[in-house]
């Protein structure tokens, strides 16, 4: 299971920056790293200490057991706190997100169970404040037996557009 380490990471304003390439590129990184040659890394295998310190911050696990639908947020990293104004830890994946990103990232768990891979996606969205943001993220699949996927590990980071 993720072991809990210092968080430090933020958002700001402007365009995506070195900062959320480097998340998401650390976040591959670790994910390879842990599952070495196994077709998936089993969740118990996830060290999040192993993932640079600015990184950390970014982490997000999800719980398939009932399907991605029913997806639920096992953890979530202080970025996407301050996105969803709220820790969504314990709490639907759908009814965390804005409804725009949460069909975005829905479509990116299926791509990612089915295929098995990671999947990454960037683009806008309103938070729920309202205010546009540039969002970046990768979804990399975890598999307790190695074969099934039961959950997912994913990086979140932001920028608020410019008002």
């Amino acid at each position: 299971m993720l072991e809990e380490g210092e968080d430090r990471a933020g958002s700001g304003s402007g365009r995506h920056g070195p900062g959320e390439r480097r998340a998401v590129g650390q976040a591959l990184a670790w994910w390879n790293a842990t599952r070495r040659e196994r077709p998936l890394p089993a969740r118990r295998d996830l060290r999040l200490g192993r993932l640079p310190a600015p990184s950390r911050a970014a982490v997000f696990l999800v719980d398939l057991a009932e399907g991605v639908d029913r997806a639920t947020f096992l953890r979530a990293g202080r970025t996407l706190v301050r996105f969803c104004a709220d820790d969504p830890t314990g709490l639907p994946v759908a009814a965390s997100l804005p409804e725009a990103l949460w069909e975005r990232l829905r479509h990116t768990f299926d791509a990612a169970v089915q295929e098995r891979r990671p999947i990454a996606l960037s683009g806008t969205c309103a938070g729920r404040d309202g205010i546009d943001a540039l969002y970046r993220s990768v979804v990399m699949p975890l598999g307790d037996d190695g074969a099934t996927v039961d959950a997912l590990a994913g990086t979140f980071t932001y920028r608020r557009l410019p008002l």
